[in-house]
């Protein structure tokens, strides 16, 4: 595994930076606030290209940004519409541009050169059934993503060299083929936070194109693994993984899914306040499976 902390300049190659579109997602942070964007411009001093930055703000109210930089964009929606509304606005932007990549941040990652570096090494060897670059992501000292989901619909970390066609990722840090964003339908504004990526690296492999590990490994806070988290986003967890679940997989892995869900919901009793609170967590869990069965018979009557 690279280490993520060593720091080199990366090539300022024009050809390649110039067809790439940096998005960071804001919430109730301004752009000098964000780590992602602070560490961003910090990586990319020494490229000169026309490369693009889209600050997409999902704070709920009206908000604004100056910068004398050309290539950054500040857009606010006034309200939080969700990441894949964020997500589809860069993506279309960047095929408007004639760009051919989107990458992905939250607004607190820290991104390194060496991040820079890799993914420019492997812009260069993208091929047109290339669909996402992702890296090693760490959480806690614990590898998280990517990783292959089984028959079962359960998360098998891989060796960290290892590659395969087949893997999932968290969103965050993901280099995508502009392009393939548009040949899948773009982001499902259905999956508004929660099992996004889920329902997304599904959608990119169902079209027989490829996701491709980086050799680097960067540091990532996910909320689900640190520290205490609100129920109403224990809720909308469970919620809406049970509908990709329904939705996407096998009945197997449906029930397998339930079943790692509410174990989860055991495990964080606390977080969920009591037994009320865990009936709640298992009505999200149980309706999102409903709604998930509807979504699929929805989509398969579609398509006959």
């Amino acid at each position: 595994m690279s280490n993520y902390t060593h720091r080199t300049a990366p090539p300022n190659n024009q050809d390649i930076w110039d067809g790439v579109v940096f998005l960071i997602v804001l919430f109730n942070q301004s752009p000098d606030e964000s780590l992602s964007y602070q560490t961003l411009q910090k990586a990319l001093v020494k490229i000169t290209a026309n490369y693009q930055i889209i600050l997409f703000d999902n704070t709920p109210k009206q908000s604004s940004y100056y910068t004398q930089d050309s290539r950054i964009i500040f857009c606010s929606n006034g309200k939080n519409s969700g990441l894949p509304i964020a997500y589809n606005f860069a993506a279309k932007q960047a095929l408007t541009d004639k760009r051919k990549y989107l990458v992905i941040f939250d607004q607190d990652s820290v991104v390194t050169t060496q991040y820079i570096h890799t993914v420019w090494q492997e812009l260069a060897k993208m091929t047109t059934n290339d669909a996402v670059l992702v890296p090693n992501i760490v959480c806690k000292n614990k590898l998280i993503s990517p990783y292959i989901l089984n028959s079962l619909g359960l998360a098998r970390i891989q060796n960290t060299s290892q590659q395969s066609p087949d893997l999932y990722a968290i969103n965050s840090f993901s280099v995508i083929s502009v392009a393939a964003i548009e040949k899948i339908g773009f982001f499902d504004t259905f999956y508004w936070l929660d099992a996004l990526d889920f329902h997304f690296f599904h959608r990119v492999h169902c079209q027989n194109l490829h996701v491709k590990r980086l050799d680097i490994a960067v540091e990532h806070n996910l909320s689900l693994i640190n520290g205490n988290m609100p129920s109403w986003r224990l809720y909308n967890i469970a919620h809406y993984e049970m509908v990709f679940y329904a939705e996407c997989l096998e009945p197997p892995a449906i029930l397998v899914g339930l079943l790692k869900i509410l174990a989860r919901g055991i495990k964080r009793h606390r977080d969920l306040h009591g037994i009320r609170g865990f009936l709640h967590y298992t009505h999200a869990a149980l309706t999102g499976v409903v709604i998930g069965l509807k979504r699929r018979h929805s989509r398969h009557t579609v398509k006959t």
